[in-house]
């Protein structure tokens, strides 16, 4: 049986999720592998799939959750370090595990102890570039192509590169993940690398029984550990201020209890929620960071949604902006909570609600998971 190993970046849960998404697919018609480390490596074993521990290279959270660039410039000397040990280490695994391919999910370290081994590999990647300023997160400056057209020499090492998102014009990662040149005929875009919903009905009348009759706002929040926790808190004293509503909240904790606990009258919360599905199809709206994998959830559950992108983290930002020009979200500055109320208002009217149907007939036309399981299946000759 032909063997594939997939190396899983680790910070957050979407990364870990759409990879597990397409290991599923793939069981059983290969040999499967995986490396990450943090929450995603403790997800990846959850969801029954071997995986290797891969050094971790801290990006540097701020205290409210946002990217700090002095702090990640103070700390380079030391990561830098961390990557070649981590190259080393991606080396030893690829070598000892002997796979026929090595897919990367926007991880270069595996695009390039692979091609050191002489190891074909494909890489996932939804940023291309680095936006480096909140300037740039509005619109790309030169400079920031200058930088992503170097970036795109290293990603393309790789012999295919996916972008799991829409093709243009509806690209939610367009400010990332268009306009780099090098990477020429090896970009493809392969849809959303998310499993649609597919809730029990049963569950939901069973959710909407001890909710109640007030519309429900599912708070889907993913994530860093050191970003969730003090916007969780500070998400829950607006709730406090808030009526008219049902408000539940999921951590994205893989080893969390599955219980909501009841935190306020109309205040629930799931470290881990079992019945994700569910929510999504009986909320009325959604509350969401700006991250990929997130904001393709949202879309494809075809419900409006308010971003609040983490504070100076240019990617989700940029996510954020494309979402809201699309029509069927409202960004919220993480620091402007106190108009949460308003931008429920909004997203919850009719206008945002067409246009969040019509967004979501639009990306069910694609199945990013099964076009990466095809590609990944013809190249090992399956």
């Amino acid at each position: 049986m032909k063997r594939l190993y997939i190396s899983t970046f680790g910070i957050g849960l979407g990364h870990a999720s759409r990879m597990v998404s397409l290991a599923k697919r793939l069981e059983g018609r290969v040999e499967l592998a995986f490396s990450s480390y943090n929450e995603p490596a403790e997800y990846i074993r959850r969801s029954g799939f071997r995986c290797y521990p891969i050094e971790e290279i801290d990006l540097t959270w701020g205290d409210l959750g946002q990217f700090s660039l002095n702090d990640m410039l103070l700390a380079l000397p030391e990561n830098s370090f961390k990557f070649f040990a981590q190259i080393g280490r991606e080396m030893r695994v690829i070598a000892g595990y002997g796979p026929d391919l090595v897919l990367s999910d926007s991880k270069f370290s595996a695009i390039l102890a692979a091609g050191s081994l002489g190891v074909e590999s494909i890489l996932i990647l939804n940023q291309l570039r680095l936006l480096l300023s909140r300037r740039s997160a509005e619109r790309p400056r030169w400079f920031d192509k200058v930088v992503g057209e170097a970036m795109g020499v290293g990603w393309s090492l790789a012999k295919l590169i996916l972008i799991p998102d829409l093709p243009p014009p509806y690209t939610i990662s367009e400010g990332n993940s268009c306009g780099v040149s090098v990477v020429g005929r090896k970009l493809r875009y392969v849809g959303f690398m998310i499993e649609r919903p597919k809730p029990d009905r049963e569950e939901v009348e069973k959710l909407r029984r001890m909710f109640g009759q007030r519309p429900v706002i599912f708070a889907h929040i993913s994530g860093p550990e050191e970003t969730k926790r003090p916007f969780i808190r500070s998400l829950i004293r607006e709730f406090e201020k808030i009526g008219g509503y049902t408000f539940v909240i999921s951590e994205g904790r893989p080893l969390g209890s599955t219980q909501p606990k009841r935190l306020k009258e109309n205040i629930y919360l799931y470290e881990w929620c079992p019945v994700r599905d569910e929510l999504l199809e009986l909320a009325d709206a959604l509350i969401v960071r700006g991250g990929h994998s997130t904001l393709s959830l949202a879309i494809l559950a075809g419900k409006p949604f308010v971003t609040i992108p983490i504070e100076g983290q240019t990617e989700q930002m940029s996510n954020s902006r494309k979402a809201e020009r699309l029509g069927s979200a409202v960004m919220l500055g993480q620091n402007d909570l106190k108009g949460l109320g308003d931008a429920l208002e909004e997203v919850l009217g009719d206008e945002k609600r067409e246009r969040a149907e019509r967004l979501r007939r639009i990306a069910l036309k694609y199945d990013g998971v099964g076009e990466v399981a095809r590609l990944i299946s013809e190249e090992l000759g399956l």
